[in-house]
């Protein structure tokens, strides 16, 4: 066994110019643990070459995962700003929206209040008009536009849902009270007219005395003072001085002016709404036909002209054609 390890190989290494050859000897174990050495080498090279394949593929595809997360975190950050840039934008239209609905809700609630308020006033100052009935639509139901309605918070997606609702809320509001507000406007043209009737209706009503002076033959059967005979007065008798001023008793229009038989001069005025009213035994008419004269304005004076026994103006009120007591209506 010792001699087998005591074998070897020599080795000659002969250049190829002039110069000595030279040679070693290298025992047979040397050459057995470098070729064992050399198949470690292989193999181990071969192992670590075979496993750097292995470690290039895992290392490529944990790469590839990487750049593909990389990849969906931009793009979902990409949605995420478009998905903000748009709800901002819807967000901020709404707002306006809501803004301007509730700039007029507003208006429209200032005009309801000042067409209500002058209604009441009017109500209050005119007697014998009765207010219309309230409309159903018009309640506390349109108050709940105020600000708190329609104020919106300013974070988050959730908002979005609340701002949509609002602006729903407002646009009920406003719907009601464009519905209510026509009705309000009726309402008042209503009353408007009603005044105006109301007016005309007073103002052609006789209510003030038409002269100064005692009633000296009242309205009614009396003896009369040519005859002796009892016959119907269809006036009162107001004595005073020659030349006392006589005035209308409402307004209305001139219709006879001048001298009329045993009235002697007189005026007649028609006031419409069915009345009228005559004034007799003037000593000067300052009135014409056709001419419009107020209450209380002049219109004659005080005389005797006609069938008169003495100074007094003969006053007549006719409703509908019919005389009537001119003492109601002092």
């Amino acid at each position: 066994m010792l001699q087998k390890l005591k074998r070897g190989f020599t080795v000659i290494i002969v250049p190829h110019d002039a110069e000595q050859s030279r040679s070693f000897r290298a025992p047979l174990w040397a050459f057995q643990a470098m070729g064992i050495l050399f198949f470690i080498f292989i193999t181990g090279f071969l192992v670590l070459y075979h496993n750097a394949g292995n470690l290039r593929d895992t290392v490529a595809e944990y790469q590839n995962l990487l750049n593909e997360a990389v990849s969906q975190k931009e793009n979902l950050l990409k949605q995420k700003q478009i998905q903000e840039a748009e709800f901002t934008e819807e967000k901020r239209i709404q707002e306006e929206k809501i803004k301007r609905i509730a700039q007029e809700i507003q208006h429209l609630v200032m005009e309801m209040e000042e067409l209500r308020e002058l209604r009441e006033a009017v109500y209050k100052k005119v007697d014998g008009l009765k207010p219309p009935k309230e409309p159903s639509t018009i309640s506390e139901s349109y108050a709940s536009s105020d600000e708190r309605g329609i104020t919106l918070s300013r974070s988050g997606y959730a908002n979005l849902e609340s701002t949509l609702t609002n602006l729903a809320r407002a646009e009920r509001n406003l719907e009601m009270i464009k519905t209510s507000l026509p009705v309000e406007k009726e309402n008042m043209e209503t009353l408007i007219n009603g005044i105006e009737e109301h007016n005309r209706r007073m103002r052609a009503i006789p209510s003030i005395r038409p002269a100064k002076g005692r009633i000296s033959s009242g309205f009614g059967y009396r003896r009369d003072p040519f005859t002796g005979r009892t016959s119907f007065h269809s006036a009162v008798d107001i004595s005073n001085a020659y030349g006392t001023p006589v005035y209308a008793t409402a307004y209305g229009r001139v219709v006879s002016a001048g001298y009329c038989g045993g009235y002697g001069n007189m005026v007649i005025i028609n006031h419409g709404y069915g009345y009228q009213t005559c004034y007799a035994h003037l000593s000067r008419i300052v009135v014409s036909v056709n001419q419009q004269v107020a209450r209380g304005g002049l219109i004659g004076y005080m005389g005797r002209t006609g069938r008169s026994t003495g100074t007094h103006l003969h006053y007549e009120v006719r409703v509908n054609g019919k005389a009537v007591n001119p003492a109601n209506y002092f």
